[in-house]
């Protein structure tokens, strides 16, 4: 059974989800502020879901 997405989108559609109920619910360790942790969360699965794409259309030009 083929998967409608690859394996290795789910970590990064945890990480979306993950962001998006921390900034939420304002949750944030002792160590980084509010602002830290879920600007860090989000750049973070930015920067996962681009590179994704750009994998995704190189793999596709060859």
């Amino acid at each position: 059974m083929k998967l409608p997405i690859p394996a290795f989108a789910y970590p990064i559609i945890l990480l979306w989800v993950l962001a998006i109920v921390v900034s939420l619910t304002h949750y944030h360790p002792g160590i980084l502020t509010y602002r830290q942790f879920t600007g860090g969360l989000f750049f973070t699965a930015l920067v996962a879901s681009v590179l994704w794409l750009v994998l995704g259309i190189r793999a596709q030009k060859k």
